[in-house]
């Protein structure tokens, strides 16, 4: 209306389109946005300017799904992915406990830095573990290379922490939301 400002047509609030903050919505809501519009088009009787406009772009100027239109989002796909690093996050946990019970105050077991504190004392580095023989307190290197096994699995992930500080702060994080909050 904008572009035809001599177009007369009342007031109208409409849905946005689902572009921008909207991008991630499922092919079919994004489809349903449009024809939604175009029924709106055609209430306001502005539908030949509508279709005059849509004429004239070309189809390069398109992105869109050849075939059935997914009604998953982005941020469906984006959930699952989290979920499926917290499942393998999860069996970090028992290994995570162990380590933290045997080092900290329990008041403390919440605090990412303390458990990354952990891995850094006892030279745990991104993909390296020490070995058995270089265990000075054998029940926390055992605990945390149960623990690091499991960084290295979900680091593989999409969704999942590259990084052993990042690893400490999502596992910390999930037995947080799974315990209901520190204690």
């Amino acid at each position: 209306m904008q572009a035809h400002p001599k177009v007369n047509v009342p007031e109208t609030r409409l849905k946005n389109p689902l572009i921008l903050a909207g991008w991630g919505a499922s092919d079919l809501d994004k489809w349903e946005r449009f024809q939604y519009h175009l029924e709106e088009a055609e209430k306001l009787g502005i539908l030949s300017l509508v279709k005059a406009f849509l004429d004239k772009l070309e189809p390069a100027e398109f992105l869109m799904t050849r075939g059935d239109y997914s009604d998953e989002s982005v941020w469906d796909i984006d959930a699952k992915l989290r979920d499926d690093v917290d499942k393998v996050l999860a069996e970090a946990l028992p290994f995570v406990k162990e380590a933290l019970d045997l080092n900290v105050l329990p008041y403390l077991h919440y605090d990412p830095e303390k458990l990354y504190s952990l891995f850094k004392k006892h030279s745990f580095y991104g993909d390296y573990a020490p070995t058995v023989s270089d265990a000075s307190d054998y029940k926390t290197i055992e605990a945390l290379r149960g623990a690091h096994e499991i960084y290295k699995q979900q680091a593989d992930m999409m969704e999942g922490s590259s990084e052993l500080e990042d690893f400490c702060d999502a596992v910390v994080d999930l037995r947080i939301r799974l315990e209901g909050g520190p204690k």
